[in-house]
């Protein structure tokens, strides 16, 4: 065994001396717990250290403690598990807009200048028409997309920014459910559309109805996505009222060129005019807004 003077070693499990500090001394087999430590010293680690006795005034008295009490009170009785959520679904439905609207761009970038061109003058919707049936195209299909993805961005955000109560599910699955929700109110729209032309023998007002609605549909998507983009990433509150406020603005003016194209009909009902309007175009509205303000 080394010269040196012995230093102790301790197993924090075990009450009592259990071995020499040296590196050379291996630890002692005890199989019982002592109920005082005999050792009654200090030691530290340094290479030539000394034990020495322990003071008596070393606890005896603490003294006043400078912590007072506090006014906090606890939100739980147990600790809570911190769970973030991923968002890289977000990146995925972001990329695959881009590429779409990169494809849209190189291989249609004429007929999406007619579809702007439509919703600021209806003249070009003549011009639309003539050159092709839109519902028909491939561009309808990657505009429409876009179109349901910017909506339901936007509503999801507006979501999680005034909900009051938290969601049950995912945030995915949030998404989803208004993906899906806006799938279906556009379906069953354009179905009464077309069973309204049926019924009141206006099927040239129905169409011009629903291709209005169509151009004005694409043009929101595209016109909001870049506002959203910026929104969703970058986690700016004005950026997501810019976006509403396109919406909004593109959405009225909508309103106003379908009123007027049912108007534009001597044939079709004022009042059955009026009652449609406010069934499916400001009744959903509503819907929404009191269904963002209660999730």
């Amino acid at each position: 065994m080394s010269n040196h003077l012995p230093r102790y070693k301790v197993i924090p499990y075990l009450n009592d001396t259990t071995g020499f500090f040296g590196y050379n001394v291996p630890y002692t087999n005890q199989s019982q717990h002592v109920g005082n430590d005999s050792l009654k010293k200090y030691y530290n680690f340094s290479i030539y250290d000394y034990l020495t006795p322990v003071a008596k005034h070393i606890g005896s008295n603490p003294g006043p403690s400078i912590f007072q009490g506090h006014s906090l009170s606890h939100t739980y009785s147990a600790p809570k598990h911190i769970y973030k959520e991923s968002n890289d679904w977000s990146v995925i439905l972001i990329t695959v807009c881009l590429l779409l609207i990169a494809w849209i761009q190189t291989n249609y970038s004429k007929r999406l200048r007619q579809i702007f061109r439509s919703v600021a003058l209806p003249y070009y919707v003549n011009q639309l028409e003539r050159e092709g049936n839109l519902y028909n195209e491939r561009i309808t299909l990657g505009l429409g997309f876009i179109y349901l993805t910017s909506l339901s961005f936007l509503i999801y955000q507006f979501s999680i920014y005034f909900g009051k109560g938290i969601f049950p599910y995912s945030n995915f699955l949030l998404f989803v459910f208004i993906f899906i929700g806006l799938i279906v109110y556009i379906a069953v729209k354009t179905t009464l559309i077309q069973a309204t032309g049926i019924i009141f023998k206006t099927r040239e007002e129905s169409h011009a109805y629903r291709l209005n609605t169509l151009i004005f549909n694409h043009t929101i998507g595209i016109s909001v996505f870049p506002v959203i983009l910026f929104s969703l990433f970058f986690q700016v509150t004005p950026f997501l009222w810019i976006a509403a406020g396109i919406a909004s603005i593109l959405l009225f003016y909508r309103f106003l060129r379908g009123t007027l194209i049912g108007f534009s009909n001597s044939k079709f009902p004022v009042f059955y005019l009026i009652l449609y309007l406010c069934t499916l175009e400001i009744l959903p509205l509503v819907l929404l807004i009191k269904f963002i303000r209660q999730i």
